[in-house]
C-alpha cells in the first residue's frame, strides 16, 4: 500500500515538474518575442514623442505676441490663467497627436543612434521659434486645424503633413479660417490647382486664408 501511494507521489511530482517546465519554455518565448516587437517599434520608433523642448524666457515671451486674428475674449482668458500653458502643461498636451499626424518628427533614438533624437528635438523647436503662439493655443484647435489642413478639398484631394511642417503657422489659424482659404483658392483657381499651389508654392494658403478673412471680416 505505501509503495502505491509512494508511486503515485513521484508520479505527481513528475508530472508537475513537467508542466512547470513547459510552462517557463513558452512564457520565455511568449517573453522573448514580445521584447522583440518592442524592440522592433522602438527602432523605427513608432509612436515615439521625443522628450519637450526647454522653454526658455525668449520663447515664453514670444507666445505672448497676439495673432492679429485672435479676439479680445480669448486674449483675456489667456491673461488670466497663464500658469496654463508658461508651464508647458497645453504644448505638453498637444505634441504626441501631433507625433502622430507626422507634424512632429519622431524620435527614433530608441535602438538607434543618438542623433535621431536630437534631430527630433530641433524640428519642434524649429516649429516653436517660427509659432510660439502654439505653447498656448488650446489643444483641441490646433490638432483640428491640422485634421483640417491635411483633409484638404476632400478624400482624394488631400495635403501632406509636410506643408505643416514647413508652414506651422497654419497650425494656429481655427479650422473655419483654414476651410475658407482652401475653398477661395479653389473658386479662384480651380480644385486641382488650388491644391498644387498649396503644397509647392510657399505661403500660398496662408495668403489665401489671410484674403478669405479679409474678404469676412465684417462677419468675422
Amino acid at each position: 500500500m505505501m509503495l502505491r501511494i509512494t508511486r503515485s507521489w513521484t508520479t505527481l511530482l513528475l508530472y508537475l515538474n513537467l508542466v512547470a517546465s513547459f510552462t517557463i519554455r513558452n512564457n520565455g518565448t511568449i517573453l522573448r518575442n514580445r521584447r522583440g516587437r518592442q524592440s522592433l517599434h522602438a527602432a523605427l520608433g513608432e509612436l515615439s514623442t521625443p522628450p519637450p523642448p526647454r522653454l526658455d524666457d525668449d520663447l515664453l515671451k514670444a507666445a505672448k505676441t497676439r495673432l492679429p486674428w485672435e479676439s479680445a475674449v480669448q486674449e483675456h482668458t489667456a491673461e488670466e490663467q497663464p500658469s496654463s500653458w508658461e508651464n508647458g502643461e497645453l504644448w505638453f498636451e498637444s505634441r504626441p497627436t501631433l507625433v502622430k499626424l507626422w507634424v512632429l518628427p519622431r524620435d527614433m533614438s530608441n535602438g538607434a543612434d543618438a542623433k535621431f533624437a536630437a534631430a527630433a528635438t530641433k524640428g519642434e523647436r524649429d516649429l516653436l521659434s517660427k509659432v510660439p503662439q502654439l505653447l498656448r493655443l488650446p489643444t483641441l484647435q490646433i490638432i483640428e486645424s491640422a485634421k483640417t489642413v491635411k483633409e484638404g478639398l476632400g478624400p482624394h484631394q488631400r495635403l501632406p503633413p509636410a506643408l505643416l511642417r514647413s508652414e506651422p503657422m497654419l497650425l494656429a489659424f481655427p479650422p473655419l479660417y483654414i476651410r475658407g482659404g482652401l475653398g477661395y483658392l479653389s473658386r479662384t483657381y480651380g480644385a486641382e490647382s488650388a491644391l498644387k499651389q498649396s503644397r509647392d508654392t510657399p505661403g500660398a494658403l496662408v495668403k489665401a486664408i489671410e484674403d478669405w478673412m479679409e474678404e469676412n471680416a465684417t462677419i468675422l
